[in-house]
């Protein structure tokens, strides 16, 4: 069975970070031990699409750690990412 792999390039700073969003399951290294609840709410919006809420308490799995951030999948396999800076503030590791 081919799984389909979509590789997007972000930058940060001077930095550039190579993203994996896989479509069959999240993946990382070690980073598949590690998760994290949020201690508020996140709303992700983007322009012509409806926001997306992630509630207080939701559980996601760190699949990398990025230079600002953590790269973070929720159960449907929807990847984004959280700032370092908001950690024990808006997340928390479990």
């Amino acid at each position: 069975m081919y799984i389909s792999i979509l590789v997007k390039l972000v930058k940060q700073a001077a930095n550039h970070v190579i993203i994996a969003i896989h479509s069959g399951h999240c993946w990382g290294s070690d980073m598949e031990k590690i998760i994290i609840e949020l201690l508020k709410p996140i709303t992700l919006k983007k322009e012509n699409c409806h926001p997306l809420i992630f509630e207080e308490g939701t559980i996601l799995k760190v699949l990398m750690h990025t230079p600002k951030g953590l790269l973070v999948c929720d159960d449907s396999n929807f990847n984004f990412t959280v700032s370092l800076n908001d950690k024990n503030k808006v997340w928390r590791e479990l």
